[in-house]
């Protein structure tokens, strides 16, 4: 990995709902024969793929309109299922811009992409601030047993505050819209920022949808 040469062009798996962050890992089920295509030609090539989210909720569309930034997964596991589908996990990479989407003879969607990688530049990058941490631990301590499923205790034990923030943007059950600011957020800062605001939002609806039902 610490060789890998980051492609030009890369194919692209459009997913309503589904956010990949860097350093976030993301298991899927392929079934379609495009994307089992697309697995089969990526794990022959560069093994890398382009998580990107629909503009639009007409799932029935072959094409539908995408968001311009995405994140590039690599394949770290693959099988095939007895039926012959697959099932794989991606390990985040860098976030990109779409430059252009490009004409094919393939079944799936393949694009030019320009990788953000200054996220990763700053010596502090990775590093939030005491005030801005404890804020979000402390809005999570509300906000977790909320949810239907546990979070795995070891998610926030010795995890760095980049791999901490982009795991539960990925985790937590945001819209596919508020997964796509996310993602677009330009650093760890103001991501966490929009994590913290929508943990605290989400804290504030069930309180108030738990008072009415009490009334």
């Amino acid at each position: 990995m610490t060789k890998l040469q980051l492609p030009e062009k890369i194919p692209l798996f459009p997913l309503s709902g589904t956010l990949l962050l860097p350093g976030g890992t993301l298991p899927l089920n392929i079934f379609e024969q495009r994307y089992l295509d697309m697995v089969n030609d990526s794990l022959q090539q560069e093994r890398i793929i382009g998580m990107v989210q629909p503009r639009m909720r007409a799932s029935y569309m072959h094409e539908p309109p995408v968001c311009t930034t995405g994140c590039a997964g690599y394949i770290t596991h693959h099988e095939e299922t007895p039926d012959g589908l697959k099932q794989i996990t991606l390990s985040g990479l860098y976030r990109f811009d779409i430059v252009t989407e490009l004409d094919t003879d393939h079944l799936y969607r393949v694009a030019r992409v320009h990788y953000l990688t200054h996220e990763y530049s700053g010596r502090d990058s990775n590093v939030l601030g005491e005030d801005k941490l404890n804020r979000l631990l402390h809005s999570l301590a509300t906000y977790l047993p909320m949810l239907d499923t546990a979070l795995e205790p070891r998610l926030l034990q010795d995890a760095h505050n980049q791999e901490l923030v982009n795991k539960l943007a990925m985790y937590c059950p945001f819209n596919a819209m508020e997964k796509q600011a996310l993602l677009e957020a330009d650093n760890l800062d103001a991501r966490t920022d929009m994590l913290i605001d929508l943990i605290e939002r989400s804290v504030l609806e069930n309180w108030h949808s738990e008072g009415e039902r009490a009334n």
